[in-house]
């Protein structure tokens, strides 16, 4: 019994968070992103609302997955941003001696 009133106050909690809202909107992007349909704009949760279940901490990776579903070209720019960076540091370096 303990292990149901758990569960149902940590569902409480979750239904309570002040980011679930944008959760949701988020999560629902990416499946209209999936199937091709038109995507809804989702309205931020302002940073530093207070209480919840720490939600907060997933949207900046959220908002940004989405963003990289909806604009393809960000995955080859962070391949390239992640090989061409360090290559240009060691060029700098190499050439500083």
């Amino acid at each position: 019994m303990g292990d149901l009133a758990s569960a149902l106050s940590t569902a409480a909690d979750v239904a309570g968070d002040p980011y679930l809202p944008e959760v949701i909107c988020r999560i629902q992007q990416l499946k209209n992103i999936d199937r091709g349909e038109t995507v809804a704009t989702c309205i931020d949760t302002p940073e530093g609302v207070a209480g919840g279940v720490g939600l907060r901490n997933a949207m900046t990776p959220l908002r940004a997955y989405v963003y990289a579903q909806q604009n393809k070209w960000v995955y080859p720019l962070a391949v390239a941003a992640m090989i061409g960076i360090p290559m240009w540091l060691g060029y700098e370096l190499g050439r500083a001696k």
